[in-house]
Order: structure tokens, then sequence, then C-alpha cells
């Protein structure tokens, strides 16, 4: 669903969850400061199912935006990536 603002979702493909969500809540920072890294080095234009965007999503990708997500990334670290 599209919130109307700035938004990234991290989400787990495993049927059930693989239970990985309490230990990236326990490294968050670790987890936003690799999710940027791995943004910027994916060799993609603007954004590709290594990097941003799912071929389960329900909108079809239409509001997953490569560049988006790193300018959201950037704002959360506080310029310190």
């Amino acid at each position: 669903p599209h919130a109307g603002k700035p938004v990234v979702f991290i989400y787990d493909g495993n049927e059930g969850g693989a239970g990985l969500a309490p230990i990236l809540y326990e490294n968050i920072e670790k987890l936003t400061e690799k999710s940027l890294e791995h943004l910027r080095s994916c060799a993609c234009k603007d954004g590709c199912p290594v990097c941003t965007l799912s071929p389960k999503c329900g909108t079809f990708n239409e509001f997953l935006d490569k560049w988006a997500a790193i300018r959201v990334w950037e704002r959360i670290l506080g310029g310190k990536a």
C-alpha cells in the first residue's frame, strides 16, 4: 500500500517468515547502512529485482523507486553515510 510519504519496506519472502525481524530490529543501524550501500552499488539505472523491485509487488512496482529509497536511507542516517 502507498503510505503517502516516504517509506522503506524490508520484507521476508519466506512463508511464515524466517524469524529475522527481531534480529533486524536489534541491528537497525547496520541494516540501514548496508541497505544504502547495496542500493548505491547496484549497477542498474533506476531499480531492478536485485536492489529495489519485487516480482511479488501488488502494485506492480509502481511506487518503488531506487533513488527515492537512497534519499530516504540518507535522511534516516542523517548524512552519516
